[in-house]
């Protein structure tokens, strides 16, 4: 039997595994995931994965005491060494696998409506030195998918903090199966992901990434989108960069150029990589309304290899991203086309930190192929 537990108790800081050494307690901790298809659709199979940088805790049987906790590794695994003042257990204990870390690094917290942190705790047992104790959060515990929504935020910290080098900021995720508070960035370091029977979205990690970029362009960069709906038509240029910028995010971190959302009839794909969306008005303003996709389209192919006549940059993901902190963020932008972040503020920058080299590649990519009129006269130089 599986335990299902969602509380606070486990708000305090989390200890990192340590060294080999007996006597001591090790194992795994994965959950069970269903992997999003080109089509939009989830894979039916069930693969476990490891809940990499959870908290685990050990909890005395008899009265529900914390005895000691650790943070899982990127394999999934742990190991609780029992000396002084830890002793070893001589009555029945359990794991408990909690959807949250503290670190500077990772400090991530999936929890419910009520705000109380997602967990799942394990089968008692006795402890025995040497052997592993393993914790499988199954998708019928109604868990598993906390765990994935987690994953998907590391995968999101871990590259500000190692690509980007910055620290970033605690991340609160709110997933409940059965929840229809809907998805979307609240704007308070909080992204809100659908859990209804109609539309589930928490195993469909690109729409989990794409949240977390709208929390990253508001923490490390700049947003001026003025929110609202968005179907991928022209729309307003701060609202189309903020939601092209976010889906790119989602293919960055996964570094492939595909975003799906899946639902009770199936789901929808979408890739930036064989899609074309052009400007509206090739000849026209350059403030112009644009779909979201075209600003997805014109950051993935600058970040990606180069592919053929059409895509000639051999681009670099971190040098994208990079220009939200770099530039976007402090900047003071240039007053053309529409005010407030868009695409134009973002070419600015992103010549600005990459220098003249590639003028050609991106006048094929923004103009020849996306019939956008950049203007490539901004800050960093005006390409011949």
């Amino acid at each position: 039997m599986i335990r299902r537990w969602m509380g606070a108790a486990l708000m305090a800081a989390a200890a990192c595994g340590g060294s080999d050494g007996p006597p001591s307690l090790s194992g795994t901790i994965s959950y069970e995931d269903r992997a999003q298809q080109t089509n939009g659709r989830l894979a039916t199979e069930l693969v476990p994965m490891p809940a990499r940088g959870v908290t685990l805790s050990l909890i005395n049987e008899a009265d529900g005491a914390v005895l000691t906790t650790v943070t899982t590794d990127d394999e999934g695994r742990y190991t609780i060494e029992f000396v002084e003042p830890l002793v070893e257990p001589t009555e029945p204990v359990h794991l408990l696998a909690a959807a949250m870390n503290m670190s500077p690094e990772r400090p991530i917290q999936v929890v419910r409506r009520d705000r109380q942190v997602h967990g799942v705790g394990g089968e008692a047992f006795t402890f025995k030195d040497g052997t592993d104790v393993d914790l499988l959060i199954t998708d019928a515990s109604g868990e598993a998918e906390a765990f994935n929504v987690f994953d998907m935020a590391v995968l999101s910290h871990d590259a500000v903090t190692a690509r980007l080098a910055l620290t970033p900021t605690p991340i609160t995720l709110i997933w409940e199966r059965g929840s229809n508070d809907g998805t979307y960035y609240s704007g308070d370091a909080t992204v809100h992901l659908l859990g209804a029977a109609s539309d589930d979205d928490g195993y469909d990690d690109t729409v989990i990434l794409h949240e977390i970029g709208h929390f990253f362009e508001d923490t490390i960069g700049r947003s001026d989108s003025p929110g609202g709906g968005h179907d991928g038509s022209p729309t307003d240029p701060n609202l189309a960069w903020s939601e092209g910028f976010s889906t790119y995010w989602a293919m960055a971190i996964k570094d492939v150029p595909f975003y799906g959302d899946s639902n009770s009839g199936g789901g929808w794909g979408y890739n930036a990589d064989t899609a074309l969306t052009r400007a509206p008005q090739p000849a026209g303003d350059i403030g112009q309304d644009v779909g979201e996709n075209l600003t997805t389209e014109v950051l993935w192919d600058l970040g990606d290899a180069a592919s053929g006549d059409d895509d000639q940059l051999a681009g670099d993901h971190l040098r994208v991203l990079n220009v939200q902190p770099m530039y976007l963020r402090t900047a003071a932008l240039r007053n053309v086309g529409e005010p407030g972040v868009d695409l134009v503020d973002f070419l600015d920058g992103f010549f600005v930190a990459d220098g003249l080299d590639h003028c050609a590649a991106v006048r094929q990519i923004v103009v020849t192929n996306h019939t956008f009129p950049y203007d490539f006269g901004g800050p960093g130089g005006r390409c011949p």
